[in-house]
């Protein structure tokens, strides 16, 4: 069978674990599983890019390193979107 799980993201939190764990086992017993997520967006506060600018420190950086070790089982077929 063909599964396909549609996440916000791909994080650390509990939730995601959950699916991981899921996908897993599926994976396991011979199905078929794709993670779908989209990329995790560092929301920042307008405040926040004022005090950037004027103390003159870089942007954030973007949180691909806090993405979930979890998933890596699947290689591939964890489709992370453009946007």
């Amino acid at each position: 069978m063909r599964i396909s799980f549609i996440l916000p993201f791909a994080s650390l939190s509990g939730g995601i674990r959950v699916i991981a764990t899921y996908a897993r086992e599926l994976t396991q017993a011979g199905h078929e599983v794709t993670v779908i997520s989209r990329p995790l967006r560092v929301k920042t506060s307008p405040l926040r890019t004022l005090v950037n600018k004027i103390t003159g420190k870089a942007r954030a950086r973007a949180r691909e390193d806090r993405t979930t070790p979890f998933l890596d089982f699947l290689g591939e077929r964890h489709v992370v979107l453009d946007r």
